[in-house]
C-alpha cells in the first residue's frame, strides 16, 4: 500500500435531497475524496470515491454503543495504490469531531482530527499528491562531494553496525542513525532499507556526517531486492574508505521511503560492513591530566586548558568542573582540539555531583578513543560556568585519564 499522503479537506456536501435519520449519515465531500455514509441500526456502510470518480472504495463500520459516534474503515481496490483508512466520527454538543487513521500492515497511524459545523475537517489520507503546477526549469544546484580515497579492505569485512529487526516497518525516521567506531576502520559498504510498502525506491545517495560536522560522500548507491522479486528494497553504497574512530551519522537522500520502527528507536534501518583496525593493547588506566586544587573558584577560564601526551593513549575519561557558585550547570559537550587541527568529539556529557535540587557540578564523558601523541586543548561548550582559579593559572579545571601505549 502507498504511504504517500495528500491533504484532504472535507466539508459538508451541499444539496442533500433527503435528510438522513442519523446526524453522522449522509454525504461528505472534498477535493480529494467523497464519503456517502448509510446507517442502519448499528451498521455503518457506504462508499468512498475520488472526486473524478475513477477510483471508488467501500466504507464499513459500526455505531458506538452510545450511538453518538462510529468507527469505520475506508477500503480502496487493491490495484489503486491507496492505503486503507480507519476513521472515527464523534458527536459533541456543538460539533462533530472526526479522527482519521491510516491502516498499514495492521498498524494504526494517527493522522488528523477536527470537524466543527463551521470549520473544515482536516485529514491526511494516503494517495497520489495533487499535480504540481508547471514551473520554469532551473539548473540543479551543484552537489558538493567529499569522497575519501578508496583503500584496500585489508581483510574479510564483518558487520560493524546493524539495527534491522523483524518488526513492522514505517517510513521517515525521526531520530538520526548514528554509527560509533570504537577504533579506526575501513568501511566497505553502507546499506539502507527502503521497504516503501514493498515497492522499494529508486536508489539515491548515502553520506556520513562526522561529529565535527564534516560530511563524507555522498556515494551513489545500487539497488538490491529480495527473494520475492521485489526490487530496490536495499540501497548499497560501495565505500571502501578509511575512517577514524568516532561517531558518524548516516545521511540518506530519501528519508520519505527509508524504513524504521519503534524497535529501532525511530532510526533508519542500516547495515555497515568493514574491517576494524586491530585493538591496541593498552596499559592500565592512569591520570593523563589533572589541574584540580583546593583554591577559591571563579567562572570562565582566562587561558586555554592544554595538556600533552608523550605517547599515544586511549582516552577513557574526561571531566570538567562547573561549580558556578554552587548552582552547577546543565551538562553540554566536551571535545579536544588535537595535533594538526583535528577535533575529537564533541561528546555529550553527563552530570554528577548535583545536590539540593541544584544542577550537576561535574561534566563527565567516556570517549574511549585513541589519541596520538601530541598536544590537546580541552573545549567545553559552556565556558561561562567552567571553573578556574589562580592555582590553575586561569585554565579550566579538568581531569583526564586513559591508557598510554606504544
Amino acid at each position: 500500500m502507498s504511504t504517500r499522503h495528500a491533504a484532504l479537506i472535507l466539508t459538508m456536501a451541499a444539496g442533500i435531497a433527503v435528510a438522513q435519520p442519523h446526524p453522522l449519515a449522509g454525504a461528505w465531500a472534498g477535493p480529494s475524496v467523497r464519503l456517502d455514509l448509510r446507517i442502519a441500526g448499528t451498521d455503518v456502510s457506504g462508499t468512498c470515491r475520488q472526486p473524478d470518480g475513477k477510483v471508488a472504495g467501500t466504507v464499513s463500520g459500526v455505531l458506538l454503543p452510545s450511538g453518538r459516534g462510529l468507527t469505520a474503515t475506508l477500503t480502496w481496490p487493491a490495484d489503486s495504490g491507496l492505503a486503507s483508512y480507519r476513521i472515527g466520527l464523534m458527536l459533541h454538543p456543538k460539533a462533530v469531531m472526526v479522527n482519521g487513521f491510516r491502516w498499514d500492515d495492521g498498524v494504526d497511524v494517527p493522522t488528523a482530527i477536527g470537524l466543527r459545523r463551521d470549520e473544515p475537517l482536516m485529514i491526511t489520507p494516503a494517495g497520489p499528491r495533487p499535480p504540481t503546477p508547471p514551473t520554469t526549469p532551473t539548473a540543479p544546484p551543484a552537489t558538493t562531494t567529499n569522497l575519501p580515497s578508496r583503500v584496500p579492505l585489508g581483510g574479510a569485512p564483518t558487520v560493524l553496525f546493524r539495527n534491522e529487526n523483524g518488526g513492522g516497518v514505517r517510513p521517515n525516521p525521526t531520530v538520526p542513525t548514528v554509527v560509533t567506531l570504537a577504533r579506526p576502520a575501513v568501511i566497505a559498504t553502507i546499506e539502507t532499507y527502503h521497504y516503501n510498502g514493498g515497492k522499494g525506491a529508486t536508489p539515491g545517495t548515502i553520506a556520513l556526517r562526522a561529529a565535527d560536522g564534516t560530511v563524507y560522500g555522498p556515494w551513489r548507491t545500487t539497488g538490491r531486492g529480495d527473494a520475492q522479486g521485489r526490487k530496490n528494497l536495499y540501497w548499497v553504497a560501495d565505500v571502501s574508505a578509511r575512517f577514524a574512530a568516532g561517531q558518524y551519522t548516516i545521511v540518506d537522500s530519501e528519508p520519505a521511503t527509508w524504513g524504521t520502527n519503534d524497535a529501532a528507536g525511530s532510526r533508519g534501518f542500516a547495515t555497515v560492513t568493514g574491517v576494524m583496525a586491530p585493538e591496541v593493547k593498552a596499559g592500565p588506566v592512569i591520570t593523563l591530566y589533572d589541574n584540580s586544587n583546593g583554591g577559591a573558584i571563579s567562572n570562565r577560564p582566562t587561558k586555554p586548558t592544554v595538556f600533552t601526551l608523550a605517547r599515544p593513549a586511549r582516552l577513557t575519561y574526561l571531566r570538567t568542573y562547573h561549580y558556578n557558585g554552587g548552582n552547577g550547570a546543565k551538562p553540554g559537550t566536551l571535545s579536544l582540539a588535537g595535533p594538526g587541527g583535528k577535533t575529537y568529539g564533541p561528546w555529550q556529557a553527563v552530570g554528577t555531583g548535583a545536590s539540593g535540587g541544584r544542577l550537576p557540578i561535574m561534566w563527565v564523558v567516556e570517549p574511549m578513543v585513541e589519541l596520538p601523541a601530541g598536544t590537546y586543548t580541552v573545549l567545553d561548550s559552556d565556558p561561562a560556568t567552567w571553573s578556574q582559579n589562580a592555582q590553575s593559572s586561569g585554565t579550566g579545571i579538568t581531569w583526564a585519564s586513559g591508557s598510554p601505549h606504544d
